[in-house]
Formats: C-alpha cells, structure tokens, sequence
C-alpha cells in the first residue's frame, strides 16, 4: 500500500533525479552519461548533480521504507517495534530544532546568492535535509502511544542515513567555510585560526565523552556556535577576497 507519505518521498525523488537530469543537461552533460550516472559520458557540472542524485536516491529509499511499514499502519509498526498492541496517541509535546536549521539553510542559500554557487548549494542541502528530518519527526511522534517506541521507530528508519549524510554535510561546510578565511589571511594567521578550531572541536568531543548526560545540549550549542564562526569567517573572506600569493623564481645562473 502506497500511503500518503510514500507519495512524499517519491515525488521528492523524482524532483532531485529529474532535476539531476536536466540540470547535467542544461551544463553540458552527455545524454547518455547523465542517465547511466557518468559510466558512458560526462555528466556536466559534477557537484551539482551528485548532489541533486543523493537527494532523489535518499528520498526514493525512504520512500521504499515508509511503503515496508505502510505509512505507520497500526499492525505493521506494532510488529517493527516488537509489539502485540500499539497504546493511543498523545499530542506531541517535544520542541523540535529543524524550524531553526531550516531558517539558518534559508539564509545560507540567500547569501548564496551573492558569495557565490558553494554556499548556494550547501544551503539548498540544509533545507532538504531539513525537509526529511522536520517530516519524519512529525510523522514518527504520532506512530504510537509510547514516546519510547516512537524514539525506537524513528531511529530505526533515520539513523542508517543520519549519520554518513551529517559527517559530510558537517566536512563540507568546514572544507568550504575555511578555506575561504585560510586564503583571506596571512600563512601565519592560517595556521593559527586552523589550531583553535581543531582545539575546539577536540574540547567538545572530551566534553562529550566526560558528560554524556548533557551531551544533547553540548553538542547543540557547540555545533551552533561552531557553525556560526565558520560561516561569519567564510563571508567575511569572500568579502575580503584572496591574499596574494607571491612565488619565487629559482635564480638562473649566468652564462659564462
């Protein structure tokens, strides 16, 4: 049975796979490479449309997972979470922080706009993540009458995808927010900012590992202020522009 939010993920699908299509077409992708995924021809622009593919394919597996439990049917997800009878439903009572990442990808994809295609596109992945995640999170709060078991069937059908799409996304926007402010500054400006972000990044992991009980929190108002420096420091270097570089010539001998 194909409910309403399988039709969610598949229409998702078919906008990031189509999109992937027409956008490796319209930047000079081979028809047939853009179709076999780059196997026979180019593809065009290749950030752009891995991106858009990862998204269609993402959306068609969660798709094909919502279809498995048939759109949270009462015995179908009784049996995903090991129960003979699902409890009634309370009202949602948890805060949810997707409404703020979906705010803080919107303004990344503004700013896109202006600083340049990178940023663009890192805001356009926020907001469709944030998309899945805000949707998952609604539908997976009213599975059951157990906050628990609702817990246990989000994490099951999120947390295969969570974890490698975060660990990406997060390098992506540290690789794409630093190398702005690294090749803004001086060498040893350089170095030295690349020092107090790896000291901090190693500081909330110990701070994490000694205080797992408020680890939510921690890691919430460290990967807010963490991602707030990176992207101030990356528009701030977009705006100041490149430093020069200045090479140096061997020194030829003169001939005798």
């Amino acid at each position: 049975m194909v409910g309403t939010g399988s039709r969610l993920f598949f229409a998702l699908a078919a906008i990031g796979l189509l999109g992937a299509v027409a956008f490796g077409l319209a930047s000079g992708g081979d028809p047939v490479g853009v179709v076999s995924l780059g196997y026979k021809g180019g593809v065009g622009e290749h950030f752009s449309y891995a991106l858009l593919t990862a998204f269609g394919v993402t959306a068609l597996g969660l798709g094909l997972v919502s279809v498995a439990i048939r759109d949270a049917d009462p015995d179908a997800t009784a049996a995903l979470v090991g129960l003979e009878a699902l409890p009634e439903v309370p009202a949602p009572n948890s805060t949810s922080p997707w409404p703020i990442v979906g705010a803080l990808g919107l303004v990344i994809t503004a700013l896109g706009l202006v600083v340049g295609a990178g940023y663009f596109m890192f805001g356009l992945v926020v907001l469709a993540v944030t998309t899945v995640e805000w949707a998952v999170k609604v539908w997976s709060e009213r599975a059951t009458g157990d906050p628990e078991a609702n817990r246990a069937i989000r994490n099951r059908l999120m947390a295969p995808f969570e974890i490698p799409i975060a660990a990406v996304i997060v390098i992506a926007f540290l690789v794409l927010g630093l190398s702005r402010v690294f090749l803004a500054v001086s060498s040893t400006g350089a170095w030295i900012i690349g020092t107090i972000v790896a000291f901090l990044i190693v500081l909330g992991a110990v701070i994490v590992l000694t205080r797992p009980q408020q680890t939510k929190r921690l890691a919430t108002a460290l990967l807010l202020v963490l991602t707030l420096a990176v992207l101030g420091g990356g528009i701030a270097g977009v705006v100041a522009g490149e430093r020069e570089f200045h090479h140096e010539e061997p020194a030829h001998e003169s001939e005798g």
